[in-house]
């Protein structure tokens, strides 16, 4: 059995109380408090993937292709939304926030670690491609 509450309002609160309180001693259970972090919406996922398929376009359009070495020769391979994920924005992620999946991305962390990944890219290459979503920037 596992309930998670969020306590947004004295009535929820309320039952949360009333739920450890009913609580039997067998088996030993877990209670967590903790603050409670807005994780990514639908849409800011959507918005997220839709902005590596932009960097990746834009990147390919001016030129920029990744560097792979494949059997000692170095290759040209143009960028795609997962390579975008995988060896720009996660690297930044994982520096800035020591977290290791977009899962785990509150919305205003979404925000801050491609305020980063663009911001380089502006400033090393010239590209800049905004937040791609109709929510408001969070930070």
């Amino acid at each position: 059995m596992k309930q998670r509450f969020i306590l947004t309002s004295d009535r929820k609160h309320k039952d949360a109380v009333e739920s450890v309180s009913n609580l039997e001693p067998e088996p030993v259970m877990e209670v967590i408090i903790q603050p409670y972090v807005e994780k990514r919406t639908v849409l800011q996922n959507a918005a997220l993937h839709k902005g590596f398929t932009l960097l990746a376009e834009s990147l390919n359009d001016a030129g920029y292709e990744m560097k792979s070495v494949l059997s000692v020769k170095e290759v040209d391979i143009p960028w795609t939304d997962v390579s975008i994920k995988e060896v720009l924005f996660r690297p930044i992620m994982v520096a800035m926030l020591d977290k290791h999946s977009t899962t785990e991305l509150s919305t205003k962390e979404i925000s801050e670690v491609w305020l980063v990944l663009t911001r380089h890219l502006g400033e090393h290459f010239g590209i800049d491609v905004p937040f791609p979503s109709n929510e408001p920037p969070m930070i």
